[in-house]
């Protein structure tokens, strides 16, 4: 039994599994992809106005806490004459005003170097989730340099180190997320640094060939294991 959580593998530990030997395993992301890249180039690619301040966040599931990001976003004031621009992925629907910006549903999008135009065309990426085992696009958000702000709920605390890989915000909490974004969208300066820590983190943490070298690690020692007590069995 493999979990991409710790916090995942203790419900295992609590369930009718608990005996089953075990491994915690962070999912890995395609870092050939996901990459920081040219923010103005991305945003030209996305048809997405090259000077406004963007925050991207996702809607594709039902663990998504949509009505946060909502609430949160509608309470976030402009500190400049920049256009606020939210942009949601995984959920369709009109464009429309929120809050003093306008927010935007491009709907499912299955190709992920759109995907990764969409992570460096932003300035922070919020993810508001009710669970998460982990998250995939957490994760993606790092690799591509762009600063995330994420409930404290589930694995997510495993993949960001508050204050140095990210910013963790209480569940259900518009006031203390829409305060976080307001923050960080008025010191760049902070958002490079995480943006930086975060890269590197993923980098050593969550890359596609780690996590296979990781799954043959664990598979060689289950054969040892059930070789030798194969071999016990068949002695006279």
């Amino acid at each position: 039994m493999t979990t991409p959580s710790q916090w995942l593998m203790e419900k295992v530990h609590s369930s009718m599994l608990s005996g089953v030997r075990n491994r915690v395993i962070p999912n890995g992301i395609d870092l050939s992809i996901f990459n920081p890249g040219d923010q103005l180039k991305a945003r030209a690619n996305l048809t997405i106005p090259h000077d406004a301040k963007v925050i991207l966040v996702s809607a594709h599931n039902m663990f998504k806490d949509y009505d946060l990001m909502e609430r949160a976003l509608e309470r976030i004031e402009r500190k400049d004459d920049s256009d606020l621009l939210f942009i949601c992925l995984g959920k369709e629907g009109k464009t429309k005003s929120l809050g003093q910006g306008r927010i935007v549903y491009p709907g499912f999008i299955k190709n992920k170097h759109t995907i990764s135009d969409y992570y460096r065309a932003s300035d922070i990426y919020l993810h508001a989730a009710r669970d998460e085992a982990s998250g995939k696009m957490v994760s993606e958000a790092m690799a591509s340099g762009t600063p995330v702000v994420a409930t404290d709920v589930g694995g997510i605390p495993e993949q960001i180190d508050h204050g140095e890989t990210g910013l963790l915000v209480k569940p259900n909490d518009e006031n203390e997320t829409s305060n976080v974004i307001e923050y960080l969208l008025a010191n760049k300066g902070e958002r490079d640094g995480l943006a930086l820590t975060a890269y590197h983190y993923a980098r050593n943490n969550f890359n596609l060939e780690q996590q296979a070298d990781r799954f043959l690690d664990w598979y060689g020692e289950i054969f040892e294991d059930w070789y030798f007590w194969k071999q016990k069995e068949l002695r006279p």
